[in-house]
């Protein structure tokens, strides 16, 4: 009696593999979306971070905002010159999560490649990219 060797046949071995190229091709593209929900998230906390020290900054100088973001960062006097009184409101401006950087537009909203844009005359702090410009 011929003994018969043990192993998958080849039917068997192309079963699972399309079993698990379909739950691949369902699975990943759930994943794929997280990166983007996560960025976007990050975008929110940063943009109520800022807003949030933004206004600190105001009520702590009389009224005014900062005419550079990077005042922030440091501690200030009441006239908004380097001091000891108030200070800093943040370690580090955040970073963008959509540019990947921390630079500054204060010209028009919506132009250049600067990660953020900001109005010292009015406060305003926003994403600088079409996407996220009204959040």
């Amino acid at each position: 009696m011929p003994t018969r060797a043990s192993g998958l046949t080849l039917i068997e071995v192309l079963v699972v593999i399309t079993l698990l190229a379909i739950l691949a091709s369902v699975v990943i593209p759930r994943y794929g979306d997280v990166a983007e929900d996560a960025r976007e998230t990050v975008l929110k906390a940063d943009l109520a971070t800022m807003r949030q020290q933004l206004q600190l900054y105001r009520v702590n100088h009389g009224g005014a905002y900062p005419t550079s973001l990077n005042q922030l960062t440091k501690k200030t006097d009441t006239d908004g010159a380097d001091g000891e009184e108030f200070g800093p409101y943040l370690m580090a401006l955040p970073i963008n999560p959509f540019t990947e950087t921390n630079d500054t537009q204060t010209e028009t909203k919506g132009e250049g490649t600067q990660a953020w844009y900001y109005d010292s005359a009015t406060g305003e702090f926003a994403a600088n990219d079409a996407e996220h410009l009204d959040w």
